[in-house]
């Protein structure tokens, strides 16, 4: 448990260094930070949904980049849980669907 929170820690603040960074670090290794700091935040810890929704953020830069089908899925997937994992009167929980439901629309868009 104690390694757990410390590699928490260091996949946290490594992602947040990463995200300010544009050009210091590839998209890729943004991704697959987000993943881990999503990775490792239990679902009954606060910081939860705000992982799930930074990690979304990470990937949708990409694929706004990249236009990947793969990302894109995902993207459906990251914005499912995340607005799924929030209560009711959580503030987020509005812009959550409105982004869930762009990602969507991209979505069937792309498929024709």
């Amino acid at each position: 448990p104690d390694g757990h929170s410390t590699l928490k820690n260091l996949a946290d603040l490594l992602f947040e260094r990463f995200k300010e960074k544009a050009t210091d670090c590839s998209l890729d290794a943004k991704v697959v930070l987000g993943r881990v700091a999503r990775d490792l935040t239990p679902t009954s810890r606060p910081g939860h949904v705000s992982a799930i929704i930074a990690c979304a953020d990470v990937l949708s830069e990409r694929y706004e980049k990249e236009e990947s089908r793969a990302d894109l899925d995902e993207l459906v997937i990251l914005k499912r849980a995340a607005w799924a994992s929030m209560f009711p009167l959580d503030p987020r929980r509005q812009k959550s669907l409105s982004a869930l439901d762009e990602c969507l629309y991209k979505c069937f868009k792309r498929r024709g």
